[in-house]
């Protein structure tokens, strides 16, 4: 492999370029573009030019178009600062014709040919439809999980059913075979991988046949003398007791019953099956004494034997059915999609590949060759055997430069196949391989440190990824780093007090606390003038901590958080995966079902609400205030019934002021980022499947499932990152620089978690990717594939350690079960060059060698013991911490204005200005209880309080006024079931709403009024310029009406409101017009006594004063009034107003007359005119 020469590289055939990290891969691209525009005229839409995320294509089009002015610039006025561009221009022989390609490819960069790879095939199979057999109207879709879960679904019932013999499910299910294991199995591997083994479905009905004779034996054994049985082992005196104790023995019992009466469907065995067999008996048996003899203990053996063999052969069974599951998903999957009219991205590439490989691909290849004369792949080692068989299918023979780095193959995840590179590699020839040798991004110390880190005998495991040292660039405008506390690459050396080595969990919080502390020491340092890059000092964007996985990354925000030091969180974490969706479920849920007290607590309990655990505690008591709490979940139930979930959540934000309540807290940004983020997406779910509140819930608990797959529109987002310490994982890093970099966690094992389906690439069939899911070669295939976990982990440190500009802090010691980790390979190699020391050397030594090899290059990288210092809280730049001091307030904030209600008027809470003014808010904690167990079952004694005042309201909601019995009883019993209350109740209450439609309502009763003659829950906003208690006084004072007590305009000074102005807001149960009329009614389901005649009109009377009923109805009835104004022509208040009605539902009885239940009066015109005219003042 030779150093690229941009000028001399031919542009034809094919090439393949090295790129290790930070050698100008980007600017490579973009100078070969130049080139092939101008010495090969060929035109921009002609060159294809190739990545593999949006992201990265939105960078290339913008650097390349960016390099097109450029070179235009320099080529009109012969300078610039690109040495590339000013020696193409020297070398140019007609510069007037490269300004007018240049000129021409600028106007026309809108037709470039930069896509991603799916981009690149979707516009293959839309653009020549014809060509290529594909269909016009396919939608793309870029999830097709739900798709694979329904076919993986189709295919677990399939084969798991009644017909499957019960033995093999329960043995299936103990495995865990589960349908999410299927699912999971088929969507972790591969595009185009080849499973083994290759078998035909095993027989197992001769062994289960054998098997459940056995067992009936067995049990019948056990059944007549297990006590028997029991007995001998427990008092043998020649049995070894430390074999048979006591106590185990028992537990032996204990599970023989169990297995006996699962009806020998509990397989395998349990773990001391074999200490009833007869040799398990006679070699337990102390010298000097004769065995125990009996029949149970040879049933025991052979059926042991029988159950090995039984197992065995379901083991055979479960490998077969995971092969066929993936023969079923690949022939089922395309029929499903092309039904429903949809391709995945996956299926691009598939559907092209199979084009160009058709009997009709010929014309397919010609077309695009015409279409596409050159190509640049760019991060070609990402690439899959796939991808490379349609480039080099359509380039054969034409300029194809496949650009990128081995080293850098970390997404194996996604599919990324790092030995498609190395055979292309192969078939490149020796003159057509190019490597960029010089790193720009580093200062030389650092590249040097990093030169002799991987100078080692197959330092990335595979013979065939070298590595090359690199050269330093010269960069004059880098920043230099000055600060004493480290050398370019510093190690960490973690374990110096432990002689076992750390585990990982101590490890990692002691790691964290170390860069806490040293990140910390940068910062003042630098506000200190000690710590400079350049001429600036240090800041918390300078410095990135690079983690393997999201947990290490949330502990170091954590950490970071506590001290003061400003960071946010760059990974591939999943929304779902955060708390915050765990608490977004608890709210959706409280909403869904906004009578059920716990769920509401445990949202209330949450930082949407943030009421702490006393509070929650004191809702216990107080009653009303939870009450209100419970109204105001009906309404948000009702918002999001209505108008979506959008609309609900929108609304909640706002009331319930969250997004500065969260802004407050450490971690606030995120929190709200994270809320926002969810809100998009279940809104945008809600929306496209037609969720309700019970699908919606159902689909997020779902997500929330660690086991589904992760989207990556679901990622986290990335709250405001101004001047803060980047937290980002090693996927996330790549393509990043960062002057400091701390890599605390690179030390995790290279074993595989699954190890009973292993994929893996077999070396002898050109590694060709393969997923063994149970051959007789599982073991080799294991060792083979943790052989690659181990050259990718490789590959991640480097990724990792290259992404510093200045230093980098690596972390590395004593830690267990770190034997197998990538930098145990890499250090153990610079030990010995075959690594054939021992794979678990004492802390000792592990010190000892990172000494000897810093010591051999002193100055680029030196070792030191992790900071065990405590980290003290950071106080930025400039701040004395000793004069800091709460700012005074000195301004005025005018608090009269707001939204006000009736509810908030009696009540005197902020949140009851939200809530419908129900009756059993006002409730004293007297009229609370159940009334549930008591023998007379009438209205009178139906349950009080919360529950039975929300549930009367909402069957009066509901009700259609002209229902029949039935519909009323149905109605009634659905009600009771939806808001827990016993079913025995439904008589009553159905008999209670018979009552009230049949009741005489100033003449007319409810069953005569039409649905299109009234409005139920009629919400007003009643403007207000003024309103106060003195106000209130005078109004009622001055009135000289019956319907108002001479001692109730002295009630207003218990009102706990202010004087406000803003809007006066309300609910009013149901406006109805009978007679020309418009009447105001309000159910009521206060409690007034246990008979009829307690609801009376001096009863109700009592009532309506004690309760503010008589306040209430006025300010309702100047809201309706002023409605009925704008809306009513001709509207008079005596002719058109009816009057309001109170429906204490208990005592409402036709028999008895109007005098019970129903309390009906029409206000003094006087009052409401005097409201109105006040209020507007």
């Amino acid at each position: 492999m030779k150093p690229l020469d941009l000028f001399h590289i031919p542009l034809e055939g094919t090439h393949l370029i090295e790129a290790s990290a930070g050698t100008g891969k980007t600017y490579t691209i973009a100078s070969l573009y130049v080139r092939l525009l101008l010495q090969t005229m060929l035109r921009v839409r002609e060159i294809l030019v190739v990545t593999y995320t949006e992201a990265a294509t939105d960078e290339l089009k913008g650097r390349i178009r960016s390099k097109l002015h450029d070179a235009l610039r320099c080529f009109e006025t012969g300078v610039g600062t690109d040495p590339f561009l000013l020696e193409l221009v020297k070398r140019c022989e007609n510069p007037g014709h490269a300004v007018q390609r240049l000129e021409y490819a600028l106007r026309r960069f809108d037709e470039s040919s930069i896509f991603t790879i799916h981009g690149f095939c979707q516009r293959v199979l839309s653009e020549l439809a014809f060509e290529s057999r594909s269909l016009f109207d396919h939608e793309l879709i870029n999830d097709q999980t739900e798709l694979v879960r329904e076919v993986v679904g189709d295919f677990y019932r399939m084969h798991f059913t009644s017909s499957m013999p019960p033995e093999l499910a329960h043995y299936a299910l103990r495995k865990g075979y589960s349908f999410s294991f299927f699912l999971q199995l088929y969507l972790k591997a591969s595009l185009d991988v080849r499973v083994i083994p290759d078998t035909q479905e095993p027989e197992i009905h001769p062994l289960l046949q054998a098997y459940r004779e056995s067992f009936d034996a067995l049990r019948r054994c056990w059944m007549a003398a297990g006590r028997e049985v029991v007995h001998l082992l427990m008092n043998d005196a020649g049995l070894n007791r430390n074999k048979y104790r006591q106590g185990g023995i028992l537990r032996m019992a204990e599970d023989m019953d169990a297995y006996i009466f699962s009806g020998g469907h509990a397989l395998p065995l349990f773990r001391d099956f074999s200490k009833f067999t007869s040799s398990a008996v006679r070699s337990s048996v102390n010298k000097g004494f004769e065995p125990l003899e009996h029949e149970f203990f040879r049933l025991c053996e052979s059926h042991r034997e029988l159950c090995e063999d039984l197992t065995s052969c379901m083991d055979r069974i479960l490998v077969w059915l995971k092969v066929q599951m993936f023969r079923y998903v690949r022939s089922h999957l395309p029929g499903k999609k092309d039904a429903l009219g949809v391709v995945h991205f996956d299926d691009l590439l598939l559907k092209v590949r199979d084009c160009l490989a058709s009997d009709h691909g010929s014309a397919l290849k010609e077309n695009l060759s015409e279409r596409y004369r050159a190509a640049l792949i760019d991060e070609f080692q990402d690439t899959d055997p796939i991808q490379y068989e349609i480039f080099s299918t359509i380039f054969s023979g034409a300029p194809l430069f496949l650009i990128g780095d081995p080293k850098q193959a970390i997404y194996s995840f996604r599919g990324a196949d790092i030995f498609t590179y190395l055979n292309a590699a192969g078939e490149v020839r020796e003159d057509a391989r190019h490597t960029l040798e010089r790193n720009w991004r580093s200062e030389p110390g650092l590249v040097e440190a990093v030169n002799r880190l991987f100078a080692v005998k197959e330092p990335f495991v595979f013979k065939e990824i070298p590595f090359k040292p690199a050269l330093s660039g010269e960069t004059p405008s880098r920043e230099v780093l000055r600060d004493a506390g480290g050398a370019p690459l510093t190690i960490w050396y973690a374990g110096e007090d432990s002689h076992s080595g750390l585990n990982r969990r101590d490890a990692e919080k002691r790691i964290s606390h170390a860069l806490a502390w040293e990140i910390s020491r940068l910062l003042t340092e630098a506000d200190q003038g000690n710590a400079m890059l350049g001429e600036r000092p240090v800041a918390p964007r300078d410095v990135a901590v690079i983690v393997r996985e999201n947990s290490q990354g949330r502990l170091v925000r954590d950490v970071l958080a506590s001290c003061g030091i400003p960071c946010v969180i760059s990974s591939d974490e999943n929304v779902f995966d955060t708390h915050e969706a765990r608490e977004m479920e608890f709210l959706l849920r409280a909403v869904a079902q906004p009578y059920s007290e716990p769920f509401i607590r445990t949202a209330l309990a949450g930082p949407l609400f943030g009421l702490d655990a006393s509070e929650i505690d004191r809702l216990e008591k107080d009653e009303r205030t939870f009450e209100m709490w419970i109204e105001r979940f009906r309404q948000y139930h009702d918002i999001w019934e209505h108008g979506g979930f959008m609309r609900m959540f929108r609304k909640l934000l706002t009331e319930e002021n969250v997004r500065a309540r969260l802004l407050k807290l450490p971690r606030g940004e995120r929190m709200l980022t994270n809320f926002l983020h969810l809100s998009e997406v279940l809104n945008q779910v809600s929306m496209e499947g037609k969720l309700g509140m019970g699908g919606l819930l159902k689909w997020l608990n779902q997500q929330r499932d660690p086991s589904m797959p992760r989207s990556e529109e679901h990622q986290i987002r990335l709250e405001s990152d101004d001047d803060a310490v980047k937290v980002i994982t090693v996927h996330k890093s790549k393509g990043l620089e960062f002057p400091i970099v701390f890599c605390p966690f690179l030390w995790g094992a290279s074993e595989l978690r699954d190890k009973a389906n292993i994929p893996f690439h077999d070396s002898t069939r050109g590694y060709r990717a393969f997923l063994d899911l149970g051959s007789d070669s599982l073991e080799d295939h294991r060792i083979a594939a943790e052989r690659e976990l181990l050259a990718e982990n490789m590959r991640l440190v480097y990724v990792a350690l290259t992404r510093a500009r200045n230093r980098c802090y690596l972390v590395w010691g004593k830690f267990l079960q770190a034997e197998t980790s990538a930098l145990a390979y890499l250090f153990e190699r610079h030990a010995d060059g075959d690594a054939r020391t021992l794979p678990n050397p004492d802390g000792d030594t592990v010190r000892k060698r990172l000494e000897r090899l810093c010591l051999e290059h002193k100055g680029c990288m030196t070792v030191k013991d992790l900071p065990r210092e405590i980290p003290s809280r950071h106080v930025r730049r400039g701040i004395d911490a000793s004069r800091i001091s709460c700012r005074a307030f000195s301004g005025f904030i005018d608090k009269s204005w707001g939204i006000s209600s009736f509810s908030s008027m009696v009540l005197g809470s902020p949140h009851a200005a939200g809530a419908a003014d129900r009756d059993f808010l006002y409730a004293s904690p007297a009229d609370v209880h159940d009334g549930e167990g008591q023998g007379v079952r009438d209205i009178f004694r139906f349950p009080r309080g919360a529950r039975a005042g929300i549930m009367l309201h909402a069957i009066f909601e509901s009700l259609d006024f002209q229902a029949g019995d039935s519909d009323i009883a149905e109605l009634a019993a659905r009600m009771l079931k939806l808001h827990g209350f016993e079913s025995d109740w439904a008589g009553v209450i159905a008999d209670m709403v018979k009552k009230v439609l049949s009741a005489p309502l100033d003449g007319t009763p409810l069953s005569s009024v039409r649905s299109d003659a009234a409005v139920r829950e009629l919400e007003f906003y009643l403007p207000v310029k003024r309103l106060s208690k003195q106000m209130l006084q005078d109004i009622f004072r001055g009135c000289g009406s019956d319907a108002v007590p001479e001692s109730f305009p002295g009630m207003m000074e218990d009102l706990r409101f202010d004087e406000t102005t803003g809007f006066l807001k309300g609910f009013i149960d149901l406006v109805f017009r009978s007679g020309g009329k418009y009447y105001l009614l309000d159910w009521k389901s206060n409690h007034l006594g246990d008979g009829i005649e307690h609801y009376s009109r001096d009863a109700m009377m009592e009532a309506m004063v004690k309760n503010y009923y008589i306040l209430q109805y006025h300010l309702y009835t100047t809201a309706l009034h002023r409605y009925l104004q704008s809306r009513l022509k001709g509207y008079s208040y005596k002719r058109h107003f009816g009057g309001i009605i109170y429906v204490f539902l208990r005592g409402v009885d036709p028999a008895q007359g109007r005098e019970y239940g129903l309390y009906h009066r029409v206000p003094e015109q006087e009052i409401i005119a005097a409201l109105n005219e006040r209020l507007a003042q």
